[in-house]
Protein backbone atom coordinates (compact mmCIF):
# COMPACT_ATOMS: atom_id res chain seq x y z
CA UNK A 1 0.00 0.00 0.00
CA UNK A 2 1.35 3.40 -1.20
CA UNK A 3 2.12 5.31 2.08
CA UNK A 4 0.10 8.75 1.67
CA UNK A 5 -1.45 10.80 -0.97
CA UNK A 6 0.31 12.73 -4.37
CA UNK A 7 0.23 16.43 -4.09
CA UNK A 8 -2.49 16.17 -7.31
CA UNK A 9 -4.73 13.62 -5.53
CA UNK A 10 -4.54 16.21 -2.35
CA UNK A 11 -5.44 19.19 -5.05
CA UNK A 12 -8.33 17.53 -5.85
CA UNK A 13 -9.93 16.00 -1.98
CA UNK A 14 -9.17 20.08 -1.57
CA UNK A 15 -12.05 20.80 -3.71
CA UNK A 16 -14.03 18.00 -3.09
CA UNK A 17 -14.00 18.09 0.71
CA UNK A 18 -13.31 21.77 1.17
CA UNK A 19 -10.93 23.21 3.97
CA UNK A 20 -10.47 21.14 7.02
CA UNK A 21 -12.10 24.15 9.07
CA UNK A 22 -16.01 24.22 10.77
CA UNK A 23 -17.93 26.83 8.97
CA UNK A 24 -18.13 30.56 10.44
CA UNK A 25 -20.72 33.05 10.74
CA UNK A 26 -19.93 35.99 7.77
CA UNK A 27 -18.88 39.05 10.09
CA UNK A 28 -21.72 41.78 9.99
CA UNK A 29 -21.29 44.95 8.17
CA UNK A 30 -22.42 48.16 9.84
CA UNK A 31 -25.47 48.49 7.63
CA UNK A 32 -26.82 45.06 8.99
CA UNK A 33 -25.72 46.33 12.58
CA UNK A 34 -27.75 49.04 12.15
CA UNK A 35 -30.91 47.48 11.30
CA UNK A 36 -30.28 45.11 13.85
CA UNK A 37 -30.34 47.64 15.99
CA UNK A 38 -33.04 50.15 15.20
CA UNK A 39 -35.47 47.22 14.51
CA UNK A 40 -35.73 47.16 18.54
CA UNK A 41 -39.07 48.31 19.41
CA UNK A 42 -37.11 51.13 22.07
CA UNK A 43 -35.14 52.06 18.79
CA UNK A 44 -38.18 52.68 16.56
CA UNK A 45 -39.33 54.84 19.56
CA UNK A 46 -36.44 56.67 20.05
CA UNK A 47 -36.61 57.60 15.71
CA UNK A 48 -40.52 58.30 16.76
CA UNK A 49 -39.63 61.02 19.10
CA UNK A 50 -37.35 62.47 17.21
CA UNK A 51 -39.47 62.42 14.46
CA UNK A 52 -42.21 64.40 16.15
CA UNK A 53 -39.74 66.40 17.59
CA UNK A 54 -39.09 67.78 13.59
CA UNK A 55 -42.23 67.63 13.20
CA UNK A 56 -43.30 70.16 16.03
CA UNK A 57 -40.57 72.23 15.08
CA UNK A 58 -38.01 70.93 17.92
CA UNK A 59 -35.19 70.96 15.74
CA UNK A 60 -33.02 70.81 18.80
CA UNK A 61 -34.70 68.17 21.24
CA UNK A 62 -34.71 66.18 17.88
CA UNK A 63 -31.39 66.66 16.84
CA UNK A 64 -29.95 65.40 20.43
CA UNK A 65 -32.36 62.07 20.31
CA UNK A 66 -30.84 61.67 16.24
CA UNK A 67 -27.15 61.91 18.10
CA UNK A 68 -27.91 59.59 20.37
CA UNK A 69 -29.54 57.20 17.73
CA UNK A 70 -25.92 57.44 16.16
CA UNK A 71 -24.16 56.93 19.50
CA UNK A 72 -25.89 53.61 20.40
CA UNK A 73 -25.30 52.22 17.21
CA UNK A 74 -21.44 52.80 17.57
CA UNK A 75 -21.31 51.82 21.04
CA UNK A 76 -23.12 48.16 19.57
CA UNK A 77 -20.74 48.33 16.39
CA UNK A 78 -17.76 48.94 18.49
CA UNK A 79 -18.48 46.49 21.00
CA UNK A 80 -19.03 43.91 18.07
CA UNK A 81 -15.91 44.47 15.61
CA UNK A 82 -13.93 44.00 18.93
CA UNK A 83 -15.13 40.79 20.07
CA UNK A 84 -14.90 39.48 16.35
CA UNK A 85 -11.66 40.29 16.23
CA UNK A 86 -10.78 38.55 19.74
CA UNK A 87 -12.43 35.34 18.33
CA UNK A 88 -10.99 35.78 14.84
CA UNK A 89 -7.33 36.12 16.10
CA UNK A 90 -8.09 32.95 18.52
CA UNK A 91 -9.12 31.24 15.78
CA UNK A 92 -6.03 31.74 14.13
CA UNK A 93 -4.19 30.53 16.81
CA UNK A 94 -6.17 27.31 17.74
CA UNK A 95 -5.37 26.50 13.93
CA UNK A 96 -3.18 23.00 14.32
CA UNK A 97 -0.35 22.25 12.15
CA UNK A 98 0.20 18.90 10.82
CA UNK A 99 2.81 16.16 9.74
CA UNK A 100 1.43 14.68 6.76
CA UNK A 101 2.95 12.32 4.11
CA UNK A 102 2.33 13.42 0.49
CA UNK A 103 4.49 12.09 -2.51
CA UNK A 104 6.21 9.72 -0.26
CA UNK A 105 7.91 12.37 1.75
CA UNK A 106 6.72 14.05 5.29
CA UNK A 107 5.66 17.67 5.15
CA UNK A 108 3.95 20.02 7.53
CA UNK A 109 1.01 21.61 6.84
CA UNK A 110 -1.58 23.50 7.77
CA UNK A 111 -4.36 21.67 9.32
CA UNK A 112 -7.06 23.19 7.48
CA UNK A 113 -5.56 21.73 3.90
CA UNK A 114 -5.73 18.21 5.25
CA UNK A 115 -8.16 15.77 3.42
CA UNK A 116 -9.60 12.91 3.96
CA UNK A 117 -7.11 9.69 2.52
CA UNK A 118 -4.37 11.75 4.17
CA UNK A 119 -1.63 9.72 6.32
CA UNK A 120 -0.68 12.04 9.26
CA UNK A 121 1.88 12.16 11.45
CA UNK A 122 1.03 12.12 15.04
CA UNK A 123 3.73 12.58 17.86
CA UNK A 124 3.62 13.69 21.59
CA UNK A 125 2.16 17.04 21.99
CA UNK A 126 0.23 17.45 18.45
CA UNK A 127 -3.37 17.92 18.26
CA UNK A 128 -5.07 15.67 15.81
CA UNK A 129 -6.52 17.51 12.78
CA UNK A 130 -8.96 15.54 12.17
CA UNK A 131 -10.88 12.14 12.75
CA UNK A 132 -9.34 8.90 11.45
CA UNK A 133 -8.04 5.39 11.96
CA UNK A 134 -4.18 4.78 13.46
CA UNK A 135 -2.85 2.84 11.46
CA UNK A 136 0.18 2.24 13.40
CA UNK A 137 0.67 2.91 17.15
CA UNK A 138 3.50 2.87 19.86
CA UNK A 139 2.11 3.68 22.78
CA UNK A 140 -0.30 5.96 22.21
CA UNK A 141 -2.31 8.37 24.75
CA UNK A 142 -5.06 10.62 23.34
CA UNK A 143 -6.15 13.11 25.88
CA UNK A 144 -10.13 13.53 25.07
CA UNK A 145 -11.39 15.58 27.61
CA UNK A 146 -12.53 18.24 24.96
CA UNK A 147 -15.13 15.96 23.71
CA UNK A 148 -15.80 13.75 26.42
CA UNK A 149 -14.54 15.38 29.81
CA UNK A 150 -13.06 12.90 30.37
CA UNK A 151 -9.82 14.18 32.82
CA UNK A 152 -7.68 10.78 31.92
CA UNK A 153 -5.80 9.58 28.63
CA UNK A 154 -7.45 7.33 26.52
CA UNK A 155 -4.81 4.45 25.33
CA UNK A 156 -5.37 3.85 21.45
CA UNK A 157 -4.61 0.86 20.17
CA UNK A 158 -4.67 -1.12 16.81
CA UNK A 159 -6.88 -4.49 18.06
CA UNK A 160 -9.65 -2.24 19.47
CA UNK A 161 -12.34 -1.02 16.75
CA UNK A 162 -13.08 1.40 19.07
CA UNK A 163 -10.13 2.60 20.58
CA UNK A 164 -8.08 2.76 17.03
CA UNK A 165 -10.11 5.89 16.27
CA UNK A 166 -8.86 9.26 16.99
CA UNK A 167 -11.04 12.70 16.78
CA UNK A 168 -10.35 15.78 15.77
CA UNK A 169 -9.28 18.25 18.49
CA UNK A 170 -8.24 16.05 20.90
CA UNK A 171 -4.52 15.78 21.72
CA UNK A 172 -1.64 13.00 22.25
CA UNK A 173 -0.10 13.51 25.18
CA UNK A 174 2.29 10.35 25.33
CA UNK A 175 3.41 8.27 22.39
CA UNK A 176 3.55 8.70 18.72
CA UNK A 177 0.95 7.34 15.85
CA UNK A 178 0.32 7.01 12.20
CA UNK A 179 -3.18 7.67 11.25
CA UNK A 180 -5.06 7.71 8.08
CA UNK A 181 -7.74 10.27 7.77
CA UNK A 182 -11.57 9.84 7.19
CA UNK A 183 -13.67 12.74 8.16
CA UNK A 184 -12.76 16.77 7.91
CA UNK A 185 -14.34 19.36 8.67
CA UNK A 186 -18.16 19.59 9.90
CA UNK A 187 -18.43 15.88 9.24
CA UNK A 188 -15.94 15.36 12.05
CA UNK A 189 -17.34 14.42 15.72
CA UNK A 190 -16.29 17.88 16.58
CA UNK A 191 -18.26 19.53 13.88
CA UNK A 192 -21.31 17.57 14.42
CA UNK A 193 -21.26 19.69 17.85
CA UNK A 194 -21.12 22.31 16.16
CA UNK A 195 -23.78 21.27 13.38
CA UNK A 196 -26.18 20.56 16.01
CA UNK A 197 -25.95 24.17 17.68
CA UNK A 198 -26.52 25.68 14.95
CA UNK A 199 -29.88 23.77 15.28
CA UNK A 200 -30.79 26.17 18.26
CA UNK A 201 -33.51 28.22 17.61
CA UNK A 202 -32.90 32.09 18.94
CA UNK A 203 -35.87 33.14 20.71
CA UNK A 204 -36.48 36.99 22.27
CA UNK A 205 -35.49 37.66 26.31
CA UNK A 206 -37.64 38.05 28.95
CA UNK A 207 -36.15 42.12 28.09
CA UNK A 208 -37.20 41.84 24.08
CA UNK A 209 -40.58 41.02 25.40
CA UNK A 210 -41.17 42.83 28.37
CA UNK A 211 -39.95 45.99 26.15
CA UNK A 212 -42.40 44.79 23.73
CA UNK A 213 -45.49 44.87 25.55
CA UNK A 214 -44.57 48.05 27.53
CA UNK A 215 -43.65 50.43 24.17
CA UNK A 216 -47.18 48.50 23.13
CA UNK A 217 -49.01 49.85 25.81
CA UNK A 218 -47.36 53.24 25.88
CA UNK A 219 -48.21 53.90 21.98
CA UNK A 220 -51.88 52.76 22.74
CA UNK A 221 -52.07 55.51 25.79
CA UNK A 222 -50.23 58.26 23.85
CA UNK A 223 -52.56 57.83 21.09
CA UNK A 224 -55.73 57.68 23.12
CA UNK A 225 -54.03 60.84 25.00
CA UNK A 226 -53.09 62.61 22.22
CA UNK A 227 -56.81 61.91 20.33
CA UNK A 228 -58.29 63.14 23.49
CA UNK A 229 -56.16 66.44 23.93
CA UNK A 230 -57.04 66.94 19.58
CA UNK A 231 -60.95 67.08 20.51
CA UNK A 232 -60.87 68.69 23.02
CA UNK A 233 -58.83 71.37 22.56
CA UNK A 234 -60.21 71.86 19.12
CA UNK A 235 -64.10 71.53 20.59
CA UNK A 236 -62.92 74.46 23.00
CA UNK A 237 -61.06 76.85 20.46
CA UNK A 238 -61.75 75.64 17.38
CA UNK A 239 -58.19 75.61 15.75
CA UNK A 240 -57.43 72.10 14.41
CA UNK A 241 -53.27 72.76 13.75
CA UNK A 242 -52.99 73.71 17.27
CA UNK A 243 -55.12 71.18 18.42
CA UNK A 244 -53.06 68.51 16.47
CA UNK A 245 -49.71 70.06 17.89
CA UNK A 246 -50.80 70.19 21.05
CA UNK A 247 -52.00 66.66 21.32
CA UNK A 248 -48.74 64.97 19.48
CA UNK A 249 -46.97 67.18 22.88
CA UNK A 250 -49.07 65.97 25.02
CA UNK A 251 -48.33 62.36 23.83
CA UNK A 252 -44.52 62.57 23.76
CA UNK A 253 -44.74 63.67 27.31
CA UNK A 254 -45.14 60.08 28.64
CA UNK A 255 -43.46 58.85 25.64
CA UNK A 256 -39.78 57.43 27.95
CA UNK A 257 -37.08 58.12 24.96
CA UNK A 258 -34.71 57.75 27.16
CA UNK A 259 -35.03 54.36 27.44
CA UNK A 260 -33.13 53.02 24.68
CA UNK A 261 -30.06 54.94 25.33
CA UNK A 262 -29.87 54.15 28.85
CA UNK A 263 -30.86 50.24 28.03
CA UNK A 264 -27.98 50.61 25.40
CA UNK A 265 -25.24 51.79 27.67
CA UNK A 266 -25.91 49.50 30.86
CA UNK A 267 -25.40 46.28 28.70
CA UNK A 268 -22.43 47.89 26.47
CA UNK A 269 -20.91 48.77 30.36
CA UNK A 270 -21.85 44.84 31.51
CA UNK A 271 -20.01 43.28 28.68
CA UNK A 272 -16.87 45.52 29.14
CA UNK A 273 -17.22 44.65 32.82
CA UNK A 274 -17.02 40.62 31.45
CA UNK A 275 -14.21 41.68 28.57
CA UNK A 276 -12.01 43.02 32.09
CA UNK A 277 -12.33 39.05 33.02
CA UNK A 278 -11.52 38.05 29.85
CA UNK A 279 -14.65 36.70 28.74
CA UNK A 280 -15.88 37.87 25.05
CA UNK A 281 -19.73 38.77 24.76
CA UNK A 282 -20.61 38.50 21.12
CA UNK A 283 -24.33 39.55 21.44
CA UNK A 284 -25.20 42.68 24.26
CA UNK A 285 -28.36 40.82 24.67
CA UNK A 286 -26.63 37.98 26.54
CA UNK A 287 -25.74 40.24 29.94
CA UNK A 288 -29.70 40.49 30.23
CA UNK A 289 -29.98 36.66 29.83
CA UNK A 290 -27.10 36.04 32.51
CA UNK A 291 -28.92 38.06 34.95
CA UNK A 292 -31.99 36.48 34.44
CA UNK A 293 -31.15 32.74 34.66
CA UNK A 294 -32.69 30.10 36.92
CA UNK A 295 -30.34 27.22 35.65
CA UNK A 296 -26.64 26.85 35.14
CA UNK A 297 -25.76 23.49 33.36
CA UNK A 298 -21.88 23.42 33.68
CA UNK A 299 -19.29 20.68 32.07
CA UNK A 300 -16.85 19.76 34.59
CA UNK A 301 -13.70 19.56 33.22
CA UNK A 302 -12.33 22.67 32.60
CA UNK A 303 -14.93 24.50 34.02
CA UNK A 304 -15.62 23.51 37.47
CA UNK A 305 -12.31 22.00 37.63
CA UNK A 306 -8.42 23.13 36.39
CA UNK A 307 -8.07 20.44 33.86
CA UNK A 308 -4.62 19.65 35.23
CA UNK A 309 -3.85 16.45 37.19
CA UNK A 310 -2.30 17.13 40.38
CA UNK A 311 -0.85 14.76 43.28
CA UNK A 312 -3.13 15.20 45.97
CA UNK A 313 -2.67 11.94 48.46
CA UNK A 314 0.82 9.65 48.11
CA UNK A 315 0.90 6.19 49.75
CA UNK A 316 4.40 5.78 51.05
CA UNK A 317 6.08 4.07 54.14
CA UNK A 318 2.72 2.70 54.87
CA UNK A 319 0.73 6.08 55.60
CA UNK A 320 -1.29 8.83 53.60
CA UNK A 321 0.52 11.81 52.89
CA UNK A 322 -2.05 14.29 51.81
CA UNK A 323 -1.11 17.55 49.13
CA UNK A 324 -1.28 19.92 52.38
CA UNK A 325 1.23 17.78 54.20
CA UNK A 326 3.67 17.88 51.23
CA UNK A 327 6.20 19.87 52.50
CA UNK A 328 6.35 18.54 56.14
CA UNK A 329 7.28 15.14 55.03
CA UNK A 330 9.64 16.01 52.12
CA UNK A 331 11.83 13.34 53.46
CA UNK A 332 9.47 10.73 53.37
CA UNK A 333 8.39 12.01 49.79
CA UNK A 334 11.88 12.25 47.75
CA UNK A 335 12.46 8.72 47.00
CA UNK A 336 8.96 8.00 45.60
CA UNK A 337 8.63 11.15 44.02
CA UNK A 338 12.57 10.79 42.44
CA UNK A 339 11.44 7.03 41.25
CA UNK A 340 8.60 8.62 39.40
CA UNK A 341 9.91 11.44 38.11
CA UNK A 342 12.76 9.21 36.61
CA UNK A 343 10.30 6.68 35.42
CA UNK A 344 8.74 9.45 33.21
CA UNK A 345 9.69 11.86 30.47
CA UNK A 346 10.59 15.32 31.84
CA UNK A 347 8.94 16.24 28.04
CA UNK A 348 6.15 14.70 28.13
CA UNK A 349 2.32 16.06 27.23
CA UNK A 350 0.95 13.36 29.59
CA UNK A 351 -1.18 15.06 32.21
CA UNK A 352 0.12 12.81 35.17
CA UNK A 353 4.13 13.24 34.29
CA UNK A 354 3.54 16.50 34.25
CA UNK A 355 1.91 16.34 38.02
CA UNK A 356 4.77 13.98 38.90
CA UNK A 357 7.44 16.93 38.12
CA UNK A 358 5.27 19.85 39.55
CA UNK A 359 5.33 18.01 42.77
CA UNK A 360 8.55 17.46 42.65
CA UNK A 361 9.79 20.83 41.89
CA UNK A 362 6.92 22.54 44.69
CA UNK A 363 8.62 20.55 47.64
CA UNK A 364 12.22 21.19 45.76
CA UNK A 365 13.05 17.65 45.04
CA UNK A 366 15.65 17.20 41.93
CA UNK A 367 14.82 14.63 39.57
CA UNK A 368 17.16 15.45 36.69
CA UNK A 369 20.67 13.99 37.82
CA UNK A 370 20.75 10.84 35.70
CA UNK A 371 21.45 9.80 32.35
CA UNK A 372 18.89 7.48 30.42
CA UNK A 373 19.69 3.91 29.35
CA UNK A 374 16.76 2.45 28.08
CA UNK A 375 12.86 2.47 27.92
CA UNK A 376 10.29 0.05 28.43
CA UNK A 377 7.30 0.98 27.18
CA UNK A 378 3.55 -0.33 27.89
CA UNK A 379 2.95 -3.59 27.11
CA UNK A 380 -0.29 -5.60 27.20
CA UNK A 381 1.26 -8.82 29.31
CA UNK A 382 2.42 -5.79 31.63
CA UNK A 383 0.61 -2.27 32.20
CA UNK A 384 3.88 -0.51 33.41
CA UNK A 385 6.52 1.91 32.43
CA UNK A 386 9.95 2.14 32.94
CA UNK A 387 13.20 3.40 32.68
CA UNK A 388 16.76 2.50 33.08
CA UNK A 389 18.75 4.74 34.34
CA UNK A 390 22.51 5.30 35.40
CA UNK A 391 23.48 7.98 38.15
CA UNK A 392 26.67 9.74 39.67
CA UNK A 393 29.45 6.74 40.23
CA UNK A 394 28.19 4.88 37.24
CA UNK A 395 25.16 3.82 39.46
CA UNK A 396 22.58 1.78 37.74
CA UNK A 397 18.30 1.75 38.87
CA UNK A 398 15.21 0.62 36.72
CA UNK A 399 12.78 2.84 38.08
CA UNK A 400 8.70 1.86 36.96
CA UNK A 401 5.09 3.05 37.01
CA UNK A 402 2.03 1.72 36.11
CA UNK A 403 -1.21 0.48 36.82
CA UNK A 404 -1.18 -1.06 40.63
CA UNK A 405 -2.03 -4.45 40.01
CA UNK A 406 0.51 -4.93 37.40
CA UNK A 407 3.45 -3.42 39.29
CA UNK A 408 2.73 -5.22 42.48
CA UNK A 409 2.70 -8.36 40.35
CA UNK A 410 6.44 -7.77 39.52
CA UNK A 411 7.05 -6.87 43.34
CA UNK A 412 9.07 -8.95 45.80
CA UNK A 413 6.70 -9.76 48.62
CA UNK A 414 4.15 -11.65 50.53
CA UNK A 415 0.47 -12.25 48.61
CA UNK A 416 -0.95 -11.30 52.04
CA UNK A 417 1.00 -7.93 51.94
CA UNK A 418 -0.26 -7.28 48.14
CA UNK A 419 -3.72 -7.84 49.12
CA UNK A 420 -3.57 -5.41 51.57
CA UNK A 421 -2.25 -2.74 49.26
CA UNK A 422 -4.87 -3.54 47.09
CA UNK A 423 -7.72 -2.49 50.14
CA UNK A 424 -5.20 1.06 49.84
CA UNK A 425 -5.64 2.01 46.22
CA UNK A 426 -9.39 0.81 46.52
CA UNK A 427 -10.00 3.48 49.53
CA UNK A 428 -7.75 6.00 47.32
CA UNK A 429 -10.38 4.69 44.10
CA UNK A 430 -13.43 5.49 46.28
CA UNK A 431 -12.09 9.52 46.80
CA UNK A 432 -12.13 9.96 42.96
CA UNK A 433 -8.45 9.19 42.69
CA UNK A 434 -6.71 8.08 39.84
CA UNK A 435 -3.32 5.74 40.93
CA UNK A 436 -0.06 4.76 40.11
CA UNK A 437 2.06 2.65 41.64
CA UNK A 438 5.53 3.32 42.31
CA UNK A 439 8.48 0.71 41.94
CA UNK A 440 12.70 0.17 41.76
CA UNK A 441 15.04 -1.90 41.26
CA UNK A 442 17.88 -0.91 43.31
CA UNK A 443 20.71 -2.41 41.39
CA UNK A 444 21.43 -3.46 37.87
CA UNK A 445 23.88 -4.65 36.16
CA UNK A 446 22.70 -6.30 32.82
CA UNK A 447 20.29 -4.17 30.83
CA UNK A 448 16.96 -6.27 31.31
CA UNK A 449 14.87 -7.24 28.01
CA UNK A 450 11.70 -6.18 29.65
CA UNK A 451 10.11 -5.50 32.70
CA UNK A 452 8.39 -8.99 33.60
CA UNK A 453 11.75 -10.39 34.36
CA UNK A 454 13.02 -7.99 36.85
CA UNK A 455 12.02 -8.02 40.67
CA UNK A 456 10.78 -4.68 42.00
CA UNK A 457 10.74 -2.90 45.12
CA UNK A 458 7.34 -1.29 45.94
CA UNK A 459 7.73 2.24 47.01
CA UNK A 460 4.01 3.39 46.88
CA UNK A 461 1.05 4.86 45.27
CA UNK A 462 0.70 8.21 43.76
CA UNK A 463 -3.06 9.36 43.89
CA UNK A 464 -3.70 11.98 41.32
CA UNK A 465 -7.21 14.64 40.87
CA UNK A 466 -8.09 17.01 38.44
CA UNK A 467 -8.74 19.73 41.01
CA UNK A 468 -11.49 21.90 41.51
CA UNK A 469 -11.09 25.78 40.78
CA UNK A 470 -10.33 27.39 44.20
CA UNK A 471 -13.06 30.34 43.41
CA UNK A 472 -16.00 27.43 41.96
CA UNK A 473 -17.14 26.42 45.94
CA UNK A 474 -17.81 30.05 46.41
CA UNK A 475 -19.27 30.93 43.12
CA UNK A 476 -21.90 28.11 43.09
CA UNK A 477 -22.98 28.98 46.69
CA UNK A 478 -23.68 32.10 45.15
CA UNK A 479 -25.56 30.49 42.35
CA UNK A 480 -27.74 28.98 44.98
CA UNK A 481 -28.41 32.03 47.30
CA UNK A 482 -29.32 33.80 44.21
CA UNK A 483 -32.20 30.80 43.15
CA UNK A 484 -30.34 29.53 40.69
CA UNK A 485 -30.38 25.66 40.28
CA UNK A 486 -26.47 24.22 39.54
CA UNK A 487 -26.63 21.22 37.12
CA UNK A 488 -22.54 19.20 36.21
CA UNK A 489 -22.68 17.32 33.04
CA UNK A 490 -19.40 14.84 32.68
CA UNK A 491 -18.14 12.27 30.71
CA UNK A 492 -16.56 11.21 33.61
CA UNK A 493 -16.99 8.19 35.61
CA UNK A 494 -20.38 8.55 38.57
CA UNK A 495 -18.13 7.91 40.96
CA UNK A 496 -15.54 10.63 40.08
CA UNK A 497 -18.25 13.21 39.39
CA UNK A 498 -20.04 12.92 42.55
CA UNK A 499 -16.83 13.61 44.62
CA UNK A 500 -16.15 16.44 42.11
CA UNK A 501 -19.75 17.66 43.01
CA UNK A 502 -18.86 17.22 46.78
CA UNK A 503 -15.48 19.43 46.35
CA UNK A 504 -17.52 22.12 44.21
CA UNK A 505 -20.72 22.19 46.30
CA UNK A 506 -23.43 21.53 43.98
CA UNK A 507 -26.11 19.31 46.08
CA UNK A 508 -26.63 16.45 44.57
CA UNK A 509 -27.66 13.82 47.06
CA UNK A 510 -25.94 10.92 45.29
CA UNK A 511 -28.66 11.13 42.62
CA UNK A 512 -26.29 10.79 39.26
CA UNK A 513 -27.85 9.91 36.10
CA UNK A 514 -26.00 8.55 33.15
CA UNK A 515 -25.62 8.27 29.64
CA UNK A 516 -27.35 5.27 29.50
CA UNK A 517 -30.04 6.33 31.72
CA UNK A 518 -30.51 9.04 30.00
CA UNK A 519 -31.60 7.49 26.57
CA UNK A 520 -33.57 5.26 28.40
CA UNK A 521 -36.38 8.14 28.98
CA UNK A 522 -37.88 10.31 26.74
CA UNK A 523 -37.76 14.67 27.11
CA UNK A 524 -41.34 14.38 29.16
CA UNK A 525 -39.50 12.10 31.78
CA UNK A 526 -36.24 13.93 31.98
CA UNK A 527 -38.24 17.16 32.37
CA UNK A 528 -39.30 15.75 35.83
CA UNK A 529 -35.93 14.41 36.72
CA UNK A 530 -34.27 17.27 35.88
CA UNK A 531 -35.57 19.11 39.17
CA UNK A 532 -33.88 16.49 41.59
CA UNK A 533 -31.00 15.46 39.47
CA UNK A 534 -27.73 17.65 39.56
CA UNK A 535 -24.83 15.27 38.29
CA UNK A 536 -25.03 13.67 34.74
CA UNK A 537 -22.19 11.41 34.14
CA UNK A 538 -20.41 9.11 30.95
CA UNK A 539 -22.28 11.99 28.85
CA UNK A 540 -21.66 12.55 25.51
CA UNK A 541 -21.57 15.78 23.81
CA UNK A 542 -24.81 15.28 21.56
CA UNK A 543 -26.48 14.87 25.19
CA UNK A 544 -25.87 17.54 25.94
CA UNK A 545 -28.21 19.82 24.45
CA UNK A 546 -30.70 17.34 25.33
CA UNK A 547 -29.89 18.20 28.93
CA UNK A 548 -29.97 22.03 28.57
CA UNK A 549 -33.76 21.36 26.83
CA UNK A 550 -34.82 19.27 29.73
CA UNK A 551 -33.70 22.35 31.76
CA UNK A 552 -35.37 24.81 30.12
CA UNK A 553 -38.47 22.35 29.83
CA UNK A 554 -38.91 22.78 33.72
CA UNK A 555 -38.22 26.28 33.65
CA UNK A 556 -41.21 27.14 30.93
CA UNK A 557 -43.42 24.21 33.04
CA UNK A 558 -43.72 26.47 36.06
CA UNK A 559 -40.27 27.08 38.31
CA UNK A 560 -40.91 31.13 37.60
CA UNK A 561 -40.28 32.01 41.23
CA UNK A 562 -36.55 32.03 41.18
CA UNK A 563 -36.59 31.26 45.16
CA UNK A 564 -38.61 27.91 45.06
CA UNK A 565 -36.46 26.59 42.04
CA UNK A 566 -33.40 26.20 44.26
Amino acid sequence: MTEGLSSKEAAERLMQYGYNELPSAKAKNVLQIVREVVKEPMFLLLLGCASLYMVLGDYTEGAFLLAWVIAVIFITFYQHRKTERAIEALRELSSPRAIVIRDGKEQRIPGKEIVPGDWVLLLEGDRIPADGKIISSLNLKVDESILTGESVPVDKTLDDPLNSKVFSGTLSVQGSAKMIVEKTGIETAFGKIGKSLQLIEESPTNLQRETKILIRTLFMIGIALSITVILGFYLSRGNLVNSILSGLTAAMAILPEEFPVVLTIFLALGAWRLAQNRVLTRKPSAIETLGSATVLCSDKTGTITINRMQIVNIFCENKFVKRADFHNCKTELSEILTAAAQASNIRAADPMDKAVFDAAKEISISVNNYSLLKEYPLQKTLLAFGRLVEHEASEKKLYCKGAPESVLSQCTMEESDKKTLMEKVLQMAEAGQRILAVAVVDKIDAVPENLKTCKFRFLGFLGFEDPVRPEVPAAINECYEAGIKVIMITGDYPATAVNIAGQAGIRHNNWVMSGDELNSIDDDELVSEIEKISVFARIVPEQKLRIIRGAEGKRRSGCHDRRRCK
